[in-house]
């Protein structure tokens, strides 16, 4: 990281440039010169962080502003553009991030860098070996991961003959991925697992939960491989948003089309 600074009679700025992101940030007010309703730092020193507000968390980890602006009242403007959740603002672009005043480079990638760690956190938890019994259990157990994800992701869920979850392996990414899907990747992923038995799953960034005529070709090409080599194929989940609790999803097998 280099660092340049220069000042003028009302305000500092600090010039960035990191991995080749390079950010004139405006470094007042900090947290620590804000009144005391606006300092984060204090309050979650005092009382803990889960007692925080999330636009709050959002202002820890920023830390400065833009002049005459709180970078708390910032990380409003911010959660207030995506509804209040999280879920919405994961599924952020980076040039969309930039557009918020205040919000450079650096700080852009600060927030998408938060949003991996949450989905890795997410997919740790998921690798605790839970039984997958049901379309409505792969639903839960993938929403976490692709959900609210903004490109079209498929995954394939390797299972145990007890069907525990051995392994999830990402088969491909993308704005159309059904049209590059490649079933013998999927089955060498399976083989590679050693899976007795395997679940397809994938998301529909429109919230669009009807499969498409690519879903049913990639269904039937991978049960038609399965059985081949003796793996049990149990069903294709399409995942439509909706929340881990109540995940919006359409299964091949519950509608009879397996």
């Amino acid at each position: 990281m280099t660092r340049d600074k220069r000042e003028t009679a009302a305000e500092n700025y600090v010039d960035y440039s990191i991995g080749g992101l390079s950010e004139e940030i405006y470094t007042g007010p900090m947290l620590r010169d804000m009144e005391e309703c606006d300092r984060p730092f204090e309050r979650a020193r005092e009382h803990g962080v889960g007692s925080l507000a999330d636009a709050d968390l959002l202002a820890l980890i920023l830390r400065s502003g833009v002049p005459g602006t709180p970078i708390t009242e910032s990380c409003r403007r911010i959660m207030r553009a995506f509804s209040g959740k999280f879920q919405n603002l994961q599924r952020a672009s980076f040039e969309e991030l930039r557009r918020f005043p205040g919000i450079g480079e650096v700080k852009a990638m600060q927030l998408l860098a938060m949003m991996e760690i949450i989905r890795r956190v997410n997919m740790e938890s998921v690798e605790d070996s839970p039984r997958v019994t049901s379309s409505d259990a792969i639903a839960r157990l993938m929403m976490p991961l692709i959900g609210n994800q903004s490109d079209e992701t498929i995954y394939l869920v390797c299972l145990s003959q007890s069907l525990r979850l051995k392994k999830l392996t990402m088969l491909t990414k993308g704005v159309s991925t059904a049209s590059v899907f490649d079933v013998k990747h999927a089955v060498r992923a399976a083989l590679l697992a050693d899976a007795q038995a395997v679940m397809l799953c994938h998301n529909h960034p429109s919230g669009q939960m009807m499969p498409s005529p690519q879903d049913d070709k990639i269904t039937r090409d991978l049960k038609e491989a399965c059985r081949l080599m003796n793996i049990r194929f149990l069903d294709h989940v399409i995942v439509g948003g909706g929340s881990v609790e109540q995940p919006r999803f359409y299964s091949y097998n519950d509608n009879g089309r397996l």
